[in-house]
């Protein structure tokens, strides 16, 4: 009978799976803490361009000199947006060893407010109902025209709520009316609506937006009903022709 060997004998069984744990162990500590995945380089462009901002510059340096592989992309991403209310997107890729590569893009505005005496002026206004400009040019969006300016600041959202409701309410208008020219709200949250065929529409911020959608457009898509009247007001539960 052969007695067991009192020296550690390592046949390929063992090697195998020791060697593939080393090399994890390895792989991972190259990977994630040694310098040679130090970020020296960002590449960094805003709508295409090279970024030029100097709070997002210095924001993105922060990152130099971190670990390319373990860098939360996701933390920085969430400073980016947050300081900087002309940035709608922020994307990320990385070129191995050093490289980070940054690609942000701009906000832009899908509606404006104008003041009915000041008609070479926009408050260009993003998604978030936030305003991100105010500008000479027309800035080729629904525009809702106002008697006086509501309370605002570069950055932040719009934060009078019938002046919101009204701009939600021609954003959805804008969609469905295509025949819309203006639309002004009032003092007392009447929406006016100047179509193309020369009706005028009465709607209100203090009701359903899409129910008074809907019926605006079932009268406006029956002839025999409006052919006859230029003001539909459809505030009320019964809407009214005139």
């Amino acid at each position: 009978m052969r007695s067991r060997s009192k020296y550690l004998i390592l046949t390929t069984d063992y090697l195998i799976p020791i060697g593939i744990i080393l090399l994890t162990i390895t792989g991972y500590f190259i990977s994630y803490h040694s310098s040679l995945f130090a970020i020296d380089q960002i590449n960094c462009t805003l709508d295409y361009q090279p970024c030029l901002a100097g709070s997002v510059v210095s924001e993105l340096d922060k990152s130099l000199g971190n670990n390319l592989v373990s860098l939360d992309t996701d933390h920085i991403k969430s400073r980016l947006l947050s300081g900087e209310y002309t940035i709608r997107s922020v994307e990320f890729s990385r070129t191995f060893p050093n490289t980070l590569n940054v690609t942000l893009l701009s906000t832009y505005p899908v509606i404006a407010l104008q003041l009915t005496d000041n008609p070479t002026e926009w408050i260009a206004i993003d998604e978030r109902m936030r305003v991100i400009a105010v500008i000479n040019t027309d800035p080729n969006v629904p525009t809702v025209t106002l008697d006086s300016t509501p309370p605002f600041h570069l950055g932040q959202e719009i934060s009078d709520t019938n002046v919101v409701e009204a701009l939600q309410l021609a954003l959805e208008i804008s969609r469905e009316l295509r025949s819309v020219t203006t639309i002004h709200l009032g003092a007392d949250s009447t929406v006016t609506l100047k179509l193309s065929s020369g009706v005028t529409a009465l709607l209100t911020t203090t009701r359903s937006r899409s129910e008074q959608i809907y019926t605006l457009q079932s009268i406006l898509a029956d002839q025999d009903i409006i052919q006859n009247h230029k003001l539909v007001d459809v505030r009320f539960s019964q809407p009214m022709l005139k």
